[in-house]
């Protein structure tokens, strides 16, 4: 999803994917930060008939490569680090840049 998108959809609460990060219980709120990549992927499938031929490629074969590397990290022996070393320090980093700066939008 380009960038001209992603933006007409600012501060819609249903289609803006960082509405995401700031919105429900605060007890979620942890777990939403750092699924907030995952959202956008959510949002990204639910218009997949808007995403050019060439997104859909790139969205493809990147995501087919990383779960392709993660499993055949498995299966020659290197799973565990690759999930202490690749899949945990993304996770955190994801958590990190998904975490509000501003005040959250609604705490319940």
């Amino acid at each position: 999803m380009n960038a001209a998108c992603r933006h007409r959809k600012f501060n819609d609460p249903v289609k803006d994917p960082d509405w995401w990060s700031g919105v429900g219980p605060r007890w979620r709120l942890p777990l939403q930060w750092a699924t907030v990549d995952l959202m956008y992927a959510v949002v990204i499938l639910r218009e997949w008939a808007q995403v050019t031929t060439r997104e859909r490629v790139q969205i493809i074969v990147i995501t087919g490569g990383l779960f392709a590397g993660y499993g055949l990290s498995w299966v020659y022996g290197f799973g565990m680090e690759a999930t202490l070393y690749w899949l945990l320090p993304s996770r955190i980093a994801v958590t990190w840049l998904g975490t509000p700066v501003v005040p959250l939008l609604k705490l319940s």
